[in-house]
């Protein structure tokens, strides 16, 4: 990681870093996943059966496939990829240098992964055209909104031509899904934002075959093939507790 300036503004989840949970703490969200990886689980799937039906050319092997974490956080969904058999090289970034080092101080998947600090000006410390694929778990409701075209800017920046974006959120559609946020310490100051919005700001800002899914439709902890397949036939009705816009650059 990248030393940084001494005089760097703190980042509202370098408070949260040291026992961060991603809101595990509330009891309500542990009657339907009783660990993080569960949530996330489903994520990783959705993004598996999204590249297997769109997948990459032939000359782009799954092992030289490069994707970003952009909110990385401490490094969860980087490990259930890699726990899940995602063969390519995973890297992650994030606006919380304390986030980053408990992300470091976690990992139990081999050698870690490049994690690096996102600059102050907002910029990622990749050159252009670097990753095939960037997943966004859950981090815009964090952000002001005014930001959101210059953080898409940036994202297709650093994404290859035809490269994947892949940007999950909360959905604020989904009654449940509120009254679970509003009542989780880390996503006191949250804003959720609706799937339109986030469709929007990205064909604004020049991706192309923009679209959403729904996800979440029930509690992670039922991992029967039977719920698994109702969830997938559900992926068109917008009252997951989650929503994914997929993009191309």
């Amino acid at each position: 990681m990248k030393n940084e300036p001494a005089h760097r503004e703190k980042a509202e989840f370098d408070s949260y870093a040291a026992g961060y949970s991603a809101g595990m703490e509330n009891p309500v969200k542990r009657i339907f996943g009783n660990t993080i990886e569960s949530f996330i689980g489903i994520r990783i799937r959705w993004l598996f059966e999204y590249l297997k039906k769109d997948p990459f050319p032939r000359e782009l092997p799954p092992e030289n496939i490069r994707l970003l974490d952009f909110g990385c956080g401490t490094g969860e969904s980087l490990q259930v990829l890699h726990k899940m058999g995602f063969a390519g090289r995973v890297e992650g970034c994030d606006i919380s240098e304390c986030m980053i080092t408990e992300a470091v101080k976690r990992w139990q998947c081999g050698p870690v992964p490049s994690l690096h600090l996102i600059k102050e000006d907002g910029k990622i410390n990749s050159p252009d055209d670097s990753y095939d694929v960037i997943m966004v778990s859950c981090v815009f409701h964090h952000i002001d909104r005014s930001k959101y075209g210059e953080i898409f800017a940036e994202l297709k920046r650093v994404l290859k031509p035809g490269g994947r974006l892949v940007l999950f959120e909360h959905n604020p559609i989904n009654p449940l899904t509120k009254w679970i946020v509003s009542r989780t310490y880390v996503d006191r100051n949250a804003v959720l934002v609706k799937a339109g919005v986030i469709e929007k700001m990205l064909s604004m800002a020049g991706f192309e075959n923009v679209r959403t899914q729904y996800l979440l439709f029930f509690p992670p902890r039922l991992r029967w093939k039977l719920i698994e397949k109702l969830e997938s036939s559900l992926w068109w009705l917008p009252l997951g507790g989650q929503y994914v816009v997929s993009a191309k650059k």
